[in-house]
Parts: structure tokens; sequence; C-alpha cells
């Protein structure tokens, strides 16, 4: 999938939501250390309130200490001592985070009297780097708490505390450039990130995946039975597993081909996922074997998707005239239940019943009693 250009966000939701729990979950040590780093670096800052204020030295303590570290201590401990909630949460936090840091700064160049105040926005700068790249916020957010830290800055000194004005133009010429060079930072750092993303979901896809069929493999299996047993034990939702072998592939492959033997494959394949479900998986269990995960499905309701999967199996052919060869479905179907909390015991009694079916003639599927 591409990435928009301008927005970034993808246009699945869902990709969007696993996109913004790894992102969450990836960056959470980096956030952690560079909260922790602007909580350093807010309390050491104190020390230039005493030197070039020190008029004003005890209002500046009261709001830099009293008033805006505590929020930054809360953050951090918060971010250590519920990692789980602070990763859920973690783009609010450092929004807020990143907004009273900011605006905190941008009070201090109201209250510090001239020329020790003008000082103070040089702080701003290192805000804006720390919101842009540091906080590892979204783009979006980076550059909403930039522009209110600047706005913010801008009313202070034109209004609150006016700034004479060849330095305020200087002032605004280094802080703008700070931000417009954040913004590309942000934006470019978020898109390397889902650039990132996107290809490891491309490989953790293909290491899941048949390459002949495009249908999952085992490897993608048992952790998928291990939901619908877990499903099963919260909920009592019963589902089903289904283990398929090809009745009369071995004949295919030998008189016509293993390249007809492929399209074989493909073409069951194709029936299958034509029958199956949205919320149903297919997989190539292996060589000639298939196997189906129904979720919240009973037997009577797998052995009536089975019917029509060899329906649609019966009107196959391959080859021409007399090496014309068709395929059937052999098969065991087992209910997801209180019998079975193992994958491989779950794998293993549907293999037993499809060895049943083969014995008792092929062409059918069994189910568990």
């Amino acid at each position: 999938m591409p990435l928009p250009s301008l927005t970034l966000a993808f246009g699945d939701p869902e990709l969007e939501a696993r996109y913004r729990g790894h992102a969450a979950k990836e960056h959470a040590g980096t956030v952690r250390a560079a909260i922790g780093l602007a909580l350093l670096l807010y309390l050491c800052f104190g020390l230039l309130d005493v030197l070039l204020c020190p008029e004003q030295a005890s209002a500046l303590c009261v709001l830099r200490y009293a008033l805006i570290s505590p929020w930054l201590v809360a953050a951090l401990v918060f971010a250590y001592a519920a990692p789980a909630q602070f990763e859920r949460h973690q783009q609010a936090t450092l929004f807020a985070v990143s907004l009273i840091g900011g605006l905190g700064i941008v009070a201090m160049t109201g209250i510090c009297a001239p020329p020790a105040s003008h000082t103070y926005y040089a702080g701003l700068m290192l805000v804006l780097i720390f919101i842009h790249t540091l906080s590892r916020l979204r783009t979006l957010a980076a550059v909403t708490v930039g522009l209110l830290v600047v706005l913010a800055y801008e009313l202070v000194a034109v209004v609150i505390a006016p700034v004479p004005l060849e330095l305020l133009v200087s002032n605004n010429f280094y802080l703008l450039s700070t931000a417009l060079m954040g913004m590309l930072a942000s934006y470019t750092l978020e898109r390397m990130d889902r650039k990132a993303f996107l290809d490891m979901q491309t490989i953790q896809e293909l290491s899941v995946r048949d390459h002949l069929t495009g249908l999952y493999n085992r490897r993608h299996l048992h952790e998928r039975i291990q939901e619908l047993i877990d499903l099963f034990l919260r909920y009592r939702v019963q589902s089903c597993l289904v283990l398929l072998d090809l009745d009369g592939f071995k004949l295919v492959n030998d008189r016509l081909g293993h390249p007809t033997g492929d399209r074989v494959l493909r073409e069951v394949s194709r029936a299958l996922l034509a029958c199956a479900r949205a919320t149903d998986l297919v997989f190539r269990f292996g060589g000639d074997e298939f196997c189906l995960l129904l979720p919240n499905t009973d037997q009577p309701a797998a052995l009536a998707m089975m019917a029509r999967v060899r329906s649609s199996l019966d009107s196959l052919s391959f080859g021409e005239g007399d090496l014309s060869l068709g395929v059937d479905l052999s098969g065991g179907c087992v209910g997801i239940d209180a019998r079975c909390t193992d994958p491989r015991a779950v794998i293993t009694a549907a293999d037993e019943l499809l060895l049943e079916a083969k014995r008792q003639g092929k062409g059918r599927v069994l189910t568990r009693a």
C-alpha cells in the first residue's frame, strides 16, 4: 500500500490502528528517555533564572518548579509505572507535555524583564526540536503544538511584553526557521517509520503465505487455532477446523504432469476461498492438503460448507479426452471445544478423521461425535 503523500495516514483503518499500536510500543523506550531528558533540562535551566533575572527569580521558580515540572514528573512516572496504559495514551501524553513545557517558557519571556527576557526565546527553539524529533509525536500533532507555541510567543512578544521591532524580527527569523525545519523533520521521520512498518508487514505476510496458492501456510496455523481455543474458553463460542486432502491428485500429477498439478492446487484454493466467509481462514497445510478455520461455526454448518466446496469441484476437470481427470476431497472436521485445548491436539483429531474418511472410500468429510 503506497503512503499518502500529505496526510501519511493509511486508508485502511485496521492497518492504521496496527501501525499506531506498533509505533507506540516501538518508540516507548525513546519517548521515556526523551521525557526524562526534558525534565532534567527543565530543572537545570533554573540556574539561568537566577543568573539572568535575579529580581524575578522567585516568580520564575514557582512557574518552573511548582507549575510546569510536576506535569513532566507525572508524565515520566506514568510512562514507567503503567507502561501498557502509557502506550495507549502515548500521543496524548506527549501532546500535553510538549504544549505545557513550551507555554511555560513562553510565559517566562513575559515574566522576566528586558533585556534578559529576550534570551528565553532560544529555549523555544529547544522546545521545537523536542516536539518535532525526540518526542515522536505524529506530524499533525507536532505541527499543531509547534504552531501553538510560536503563536503564544508572538502574543507575549507583541502585546504582553513588547519586544523592539528589530529584535522581534530577528527572533522570529530563527524561531520560524526552526519550526519549518522541525516540520520537515517530523514529516520525514514519520514517513520513514510508516514505510518501515509497511515493509515489515509485507515480509511477515510473505512468511505466512504459500507462494503457489497465495493461501496461508501452516506457520500461521497454530497461532490462529489458539485464538479460537481462547475464544471458546472465554465466551463458549464454538469454531471448527477442517483438514482436507485431495482425492485423485497423485493421478493428475502422474498422468498430466506437475504443472497441471499446480493448476489443480490453485483451482482448489480458489474454490475454497469462494465458499469461505470473510472471517474464515484457508491454509495450504502441505502438498495436496488444505486446512480451514471457521470461527463461530458448528460442525453441521462446516459440513454444509464442505458440500458447497465439493459441488464446485465437480465442474472442474483437467486435461483432455481420455486424459480428462477431476478431483474430490476427503476430510476431517473437528469442533474446537473443551476436548482440545492445544492446537496440536486439534490438528491430530482432524487428521485421524481424515484418515478414516480415506479408509471408508474417500470423497467424504467426517466429523467427531
